[in-house]
């Protein structure tokens, strides 16, 4: 009876954090893409009122989400039109582009519309007018309002694009103290944390139990030790993600594209895999239960 009661107790102290989702809508945030690159061409259009702007990215640094705490670097291997409408939705975006003049950073405020992206070769292109507003983001860049589009080749130039409308969802977690006296004197501490689903996120350890996310965008993201256990993933698009340690027991996984994402002891007990795709996906032999056809 005592070994039980020890044993229970045991399980009590161990038993992973609770969480719930107290938030799951589009919302603004201060982000930011940046690419990075030493060149950056800026050419005439038909359109008087209109640039292009042609941009091949450092290999090592394509794009870079920001603030820090989404601040991730994406390959050029999957970035495309797709990706992009997927960051920042179709349409015009505001952004700013910044280069290294004769008198040290120039810059110009513009609104930008893709004209091409292209894997194979990394380039981007993008059609510019000129934008009078500053993103709140961007609200130490003031300086660069009124400038004229400069036409030539920029060099050492950072092109900032700008995204203020993602779908956060917003959970709270509640922890035991790892000292079994101060789980006596004191309650669990709660914590509010923030996943913002879309490309590359970094939610990691983001607690989305139950979380339906049908159909969602979570390629590249960093989702190591998150707790997807009940949610609905059923046609995620999750290539190259990593799941490394992710609790995905009892998701619904049917048709989500699982491509080259990293499995790593990824506890996937009762989930449903059905039409799952796992070509190239790493890490399979380690997960609960392992997995076949990676």
């Amino acid at each position: 009876m005592i070994k039980h009661l020890f044993i229970a107790f045991t399980l009590l102290l161990t038993a992973p954090s609770h969480a719930d989702i107290v938030s799951d809508q589009i919302e603004p945030i201060s982000q930011f893409v940046i690419f990075n690159a030493s060149v950056v061409q800026v050419r005439r259009t038909s359109d008087p009122n209109v640039a292009e702007f042609y941009i091949k990215p450092s290999a090592h640094n394509l794009i870079q989400l920001s603030p820090n705490q989404f601040s991730r670097s994406i390959p050029p291997k999957v970035f495309d039109s797709t990706l992009f409408e997927a960051l920042f939705g179709k349409g015009t975006v505001p952004a700013l582009l910044t280069w290294q003049g004769k008198n040290g950073e120039e810059g110009v405020l513009v609104n930008l519309t893709v004209k091409s992206l292209n894997k194979k070769q990394g380039t981007l292109k993008f059609n510019a007018t000129l934008n009078s507003l500053v993103p709140s983001v961007l609200a130490d860049k003031s300086r660069f309002v009124g400038k004229p589009i400069v036409f030539g080749k920029l060099k050492n130039a950072a092109l900032f694009v700008v995204t203020q409308n993602a779908r956060v969802i917003r959970h709270t977690n509640k922890e035991k103290s790892s000292n079994i006296v101060s789980n006596f004197l004191r309650p669990m501490t709660e914590t509010t944390n923030v996943c913002v689903i879309q490309p590359f996120t970094v939610c990691e350890a983001a607690n989305l139990t139950g979380a339906d996310l049908y159909d969602a965008d979570l390629s590249g993201a960093d989702l190591t030790s998150a707790v997807l256990s009940y949610a609905n993933l059923s046609y995620a698009e999750m290539s190259f993600s990593n799941l490394t340690g992710a609790y995905m027991i009892s998701a619904n996984l049917y048709g989500a594209n699982l491509t080259d994402s990293n499995l790593t002891n990824a506890n996937l007990t009762n989930a449903n895999l059905t039409g799952a795709y796992l070509t190239g996906a790493t890490g399979c032999s380690t997960t609960t239960p392992p997995l076949s056809g990676c």
